[in-house]
């Protein structure tokens, strides 16, 4: 564990102050060297201070992906105020509820904006300034209350400390090995914890952060990777998936490393994206917004080796899997992971019930089944959730979805499958695939499940297949749970079983 201890307003002035004529931020509409943007946060700071912003303020940023996004982002920080970033394509009575719930001081929005309807709102304004004063704050003081998506539930403000969510950016950066002369890519939304970090580690870093608004797929993402001449690539499973289906041989460019974020890659995916990024290392990374993101990262010379594995816990994390009761089992076996770590958050702002159910003398309940191998390295088998028993024997949906999309059948069968529980009334609970046909041919369809009979366990094979027009993700790769059963998406043909 590391001795020093981190602020955001000390760590970022020295940055501009380092890499002052380096590009920090690059999109179609602006390049800024790392003295720009302080320019930029200078006046940014002015503009908090005028405001009557303080140290300990929570601030809602409610503004449009771009450098003004981050500018006012880092101008937060450096007042020692606490920024509350919102997703505002979100329903609006969730919008509202987290805005109620952090009671920020102030809500930052566009230069644009003609209109809103949120109390306490200030435009951003670019002003310039050559004389940067930044905050004294401590250690441990708030950097940022972050909200989860709330496709589970009600949205929890992730409160993560100075030191923290600092550290988790500089053990990351280390680990990818970024220097000025990188060029990371970003292509999701700003309001993310990953698009979060990735500014912070190219700042940290002295690296350069290209930018590409509109969320791109498949060829579009490629020309954009050309054209920026992007170094490294830090995408969301929707991205690598799409490239992986158009894949054709070698994919020529100047990338040096993907890194995916968000959840899970079928192994399938990583094989495929390992065949057409040859001079590329590949970080499997595994991240919760509750520890500010990252957890593990698989180092790219074991990924042969460790396929499917996200490695190991970054220096200042620990991973154990526990049980039911909270003990921790023998290396192989199946659990829940939890996670100790300097990176983890505080507490669920104002959520004592949610503080009190995650965390706990064994550290943090992330709710994600897994097991460790004897040489330490993290597997993933899904949710909690996903892993459910089946007459007393443990099934995991994700080993299913990976067996079916591993089957050589499944290119002609379908062309996206997610595996869920289903109520049986003998067993208690079965394994439920939904699909979306290739075509309304079931002949691959029918080989896929004589394969899936032959290597899955008896408990894991599927009792129910369901045909579906469409399997709806969220940008961070997450399946929208109760868009499967929707009678408009589920096709007109009969449920066939196994």
């Amino acid at each position: 564990m590391t001795t020093q201890r981190y602020t955001m307003p000390a760590l970022i002035s020295a940055a501009f102050q380092e890499h002052a004529q380096h590009t920090l931020y690059e999109d179609e509409h602006d390049q800024l060297t790392f003295a720009a943007l302080g320019e930029l946060c200078a006046g940014g700071v002015e503009l908090l201070t005028e405001q009557g912003i303080r140290p300990g303020h929570r601030v809602a940023l409610m503004m449009s992906d771009g450098a003004d996004y981050f500018a006012a982002l880092l101008s937060v920080w450096l007042c020692g105020a606490v920024p509350v970033p919102v997703n505002r394509s979100q329903a609006s009575e969730t919008v509202q509820f987290v805005l109620g719930q952090c009671e920020s001081h102030m809500t930052l929005v566009d230069a644009s904006a003609t209109q809103t309807t949120t109390d306490g709102a200030v435009a951003w304004r670019r002003r310039r300034s050559q004389k940067l004063v930044t905050a004294t704050v401590d250690a441990d003081d708030d950097a940022m209350i972050l909200y989860t998506s709330g496709t589970t539930g009600v949205p929890k403000g992730v409160r993560h400390g100075q030191h923290a969510l600092a550290l988790n950016a500089i053990e990351m950066s280390a680990f990818l090995k970024l220097g000025p002369s990188d060029r990371l890519f970003l292509n999701i939304p700003f309001y993310y914890s990953n698009s979060i970090s990735h500014l912070l580690m190219a700042l940290f870093r002295g690296a350069t952060l290209c930018a590409v608004h509109g969320f791109l797929l498949g060829d579009a993402m490629i020309t954009a990777l050309r054209q920026t001449r992007a170094t490294g690539f830090a995408g969301v499973p929707a991205h690598y998936v799409r490239l992986a289906d158009l894949a054709e041989g070698e994919i020529d460019c100047e990338l040096r490393f993907l890194m995916n974020s968000g959840d899970h890659l079928p192994v399938n995916v990583l094989r495929v994206l390992m065949d057409s990024f040859p001079r590329a290392e590949l970080y499997c990374v595994y991240g919760i917004s509750e520890c500010a993101p990252r957890v593990c990262c698989l180092d790219p010379a074991l990924l042969r080796a460790k396929m499917g594995s996200v490695g190991h816990p970054l220096p200042a994390t620990e991973v154990t899997i526990r049980d039911e009761n909270g003990e921790q089992v023998p290396s192989g076996e199946l659990g829940e992971v939890y996670v100790r770590s300097a990176c983890l958050m505080k507490e669920y702002f104002r959520n004592p019930e949610a503080t009190a159910k995650s965390m706990g003398e064994h550290g943090f309940r992330t709710g994600d089944m897994g097991y460790v191998d004897e040489d330490g390295c993290l597997f993933l088998s899904g949710r909690l959730d996903s892993v459910f028993k089946s007459g007393g024997e443990k099934v995991s949906c994700r080993l299913i979805e990976e067996t079916i999309r591993d089957s050589g059948h499944v290119s002609d069968a379908l062309t996206d499958v997610v595996v869920t529980e289903s109520p049986d009334h003998y067993l208690g609970k079965v394994a439920r695939v939904y699909y979306v046909p290739r075509s309304d041919d079931d002949t691959a369809l029918q080989a896929v499940k004589r394969e899936l009979k032959s290597v899955l366990p008896k408990s894991h094979i599927p009792r129910e297949y369901v045909a579906i027009r469409e399997i709806q993700r969220s940008p961070s790769g997450k399946v929208v749970k109760q868009s499967l059963s929707d009678p408009d998406n589920v096709l007109p043909k009969p449920t066939e079983s196994s």
